[in-house]
Formats: C-alpha cells, structure tokens, sequence
C-alpha cells in the first residue's frame, strides 16, 4: 500500500557522504553506498517551551520535530527517562540519564518506536533487523504492537536472553555467524523488498534517539549540559545526541553544543583508531558486547559529531567497566555492563583532563541488567 506523500512534505532524505537529496520512501541506503538520514528547515518549525508544559511526560511531547503524524503513532508508553545526580567520583554536577527504564529495557525503543510508525503509515507488512541483542528486542516489540510480521537475524554470541525476549514477542529468529553474515544476510532480504528495519541503516530511527538531547534540554532547566558521555558501537545514541542538541540550537533553545564523548570497549575502536590512529587494543572486552562494532556504516559521522563539538573519544577495558558496574548497583542501579561502558570512560576522561570537575555531565545508562543475567552472575561471584 503508498502512502502520501504529504505526509513527509516537510521532510527530505539526503546522504552526508554524497550530498544526494531525494523524497522519503522506504529506500534506506544511497545510491553510492552509504546510509541516509532525515533533514526538514528547522526554520518552518514552532516548538513553544510553553506549550510542553500541557503535553504528556513522553517523547511524543516533542511531536514538531519528529517526522510522524499522530494517527499513525506506535507507542508502548514512551515517557520521559528520569535524569538523577550522581553524587560519585567528587562530582558537583553529574547526571546520570535512565534510559534503561524504556519498555523493553533499552534507550533503542526511542528509535524504534519512531522507526516503526513510519513503517506502519507506510502501510509495511513485513520487517527485517538484523542484531546483536536490544535492538531486535526493541524492534520485535513494536512491530508486535503494529501488527508487523518481524525477522531478526542475530550473530552467534548473541545472549540466550535478549534471544528469549526477541521470541516473547512473536518474532522469528535466525542465527547466522559474526555480526557481519547477520547484516549481509538483512540487507539482502531488504534488497528483495522487505521493509529494512535497521536502527542503524533506517534513517527514521536517529530522529527517534534524538529525543535523547531534547529530554536532556528539558530535565536541565531548558539549557545544556557542557558534557555529554555515552558508549558508542553503531553510534545512535551518539548521532542522535548530536542532531537533536545541534536542532536545539537552530531553533535558539541554545546557544552552545555540549561536548560530546564517545567510549568504546578495547580491542573493537574505531572511532578511537580514526581520531589517534593504530588499530585497537591488542585485548579484546569481553563484557561489553552491545559495542563490539569494528565497522560502522556511519562512522564518518560519528567521527564529526565529536570533532564539531569539541569533544574526543578513548578507550575502557573490562576491569575498568566492571568496577564501574559496581558503583552503579552500590547506588541501586541495576544495569547490563554495557551501560558502565559511559561511567568508566567519565573516569578515565577525568584523570586525562578533558573533563573539569565542575562542569555539568551526563550520562546514560543504556540497556537494564535483566538482560544480561548471565555475565552480571559471574560479576558478582
């Protein structure tokens, strides 16, 4: 089924490698290669602080800069990620951002929920992701909520119980190889014309993790933080961060870009290995598997997001990540490894220098422990 076009008139979709602008439609790569994302004049859009008082605590409250129409909304009760001071490591004013809290236990749902109501006013039937864990968790469940049928190829290590989750939720699963077979594998069932579900190809997903900054902006008494550290495999938490704090300050919410870092897990560094050359760790995490990424399809614009905001990118080893793990749940924050990646590398920019003491920080805490028993079991022993 088409579906009109007026409903994304205001929306382009362009390539940051080659410049091409085209019409949205359900293609999700650009003819030379390289992924897509979503533009709009931001200078056609009103967001009245004002008015956001009487919206729902949900990311839907941001309904002017999302590419969605009401009618065709998939939503599982999206709300507002609670951001709490972290009184730890003589902080004045770190903030660490719950997005473990989201319905399926992940920040993905933000992209997700954005991703597959695009699909649904597409009038899609059939979807295809291809993941390591939360993503095809996220992804499943909306698409169950949508009435989408939903295939999600996953590597071999992908853990038993994102694996379980996937399947509550009526998905099909195919286990095919390394991270690469699975995307290989996607892409070629997305090329026969299945709608390509990807959080990290699908351009409508980013529009949904820029939530992130717009949520950030709110909490922090509509202003920016200076730092911004998250964990970085794909990179949509990190993109969307940038576009949504860079869409801020086009629309005068505010006047500076906070730095944004991006850590990621010895032995798989890419971004590290772009901005101070080598090639990684010669050690290899064995903890943070939802970043073990060694080829992002958007790591030139990784790689910008930092550089044009000031920021940098390094490295955490598992023993750093595990003691960081830690101080989260002495504080009662339960959450995957994964998501002390962020802590871990606040610990380490610190003692660098790159981050002041005094500066306002946030974190996020990306994916819920109860998805990682697990390794979280042999944490604790």
């Amino acid at each position: 089924m088409d579906f009109p076009l007026s409903v994304f008139e205001k929306w382009k979709m362009v390539c940051p490698k080659c410049g091409l602008v085209q019409k949205v439609s359900k293609v999700w790569r650009c003819k030379c290669g390289h992924p897509l994302t979503l533009i709009t004049r931001m200078e056609d859009i009103q967001l009245d602080p004002l008015i956001l008082k009487e919206r729902p605590l949900s990311l839907w409250r941001y309904k002017e800069v999302l590419p969605i129409v009401e009618k065709s909304i998939v939503s599982l009760g999206e709300q507002l990620t609670p951001l709490i001071q972290f009184d730890s490591m003589g902080l004045e004013s770190c903030f660490i951002k719950l997005d473990f809290l989201f319905p399926t236990g992940s920040f993905k749902d933000r992209g997700s929920s954005i991703m597959i109501s695009a699909a649904k006013l597409m009038g899609v039937k059939e979807a295809v992701e291809d993941s390591s864990g939360n993503a095809g968790a996220s992804v499943a469940a909306y698409c169950a909520k949508a009435g989408i049928s939903c295939k999600v190829i996953v590597p071999s290590y992908a853990s038993g119980s994102k694996i379980l989750q996937i399947r509550a939720y009526g998905a099909k699963i195919v286990v095919k190889g390394s991270r690469s077979d699975a995307t290989n594998l996607a892409m070629q069932e997305a090329e026969k014309g299945t709608f390509y579900a990807s959080h990290v190809w699908n351009p409508f997903f980013i529009e949904g993790t820029k939530t992130f900054a717009f949520e950030v902006w709110e909490q922090m008494g509509k202003k920016e933080p200076d730092v911004v550290v998250l964990p970085v495999g794909h990179g949509t938490l990190l993109l969307g961060a940038y576009k949504g704090f860079l869409e801020l300050k086009e629309l005068g919410m505010i006047e500076n870009l906070p730095r944004l870092f991006g850590i990621q897990a010895e032995g798989c560094s890419p971004i590290v290995d772009r901005l101070h050359g080598g090639s990684g760790s010669a050690s290899s995490s064995h903890l943070a598997e939802g970043i073990m990424i060694r080829d992002p399809p958007r790591l030139d614009e990784m790689v910008k997001s930092i550089v044009e905001t000031g920021g940098d990118a390094l490295t955490v080893g598992d023993h750093e990540i595990k003691e960081n793990w830690k101080k989260l749940s002495e504080k009662g924050l339960f959450v995957e490894p994964t998501s002390a990646v962020s802590l871990a590398g606040l610990e380490k920019l610190m003692e660098e220098g790159l981050v002041d003491r005094d500066e306002s920080i946030v974190v996020p805490l990306t994916g819920s422990g109860l998805k990682t028993p697990q390794k979280i079991a042999r944490l604790i022993s």
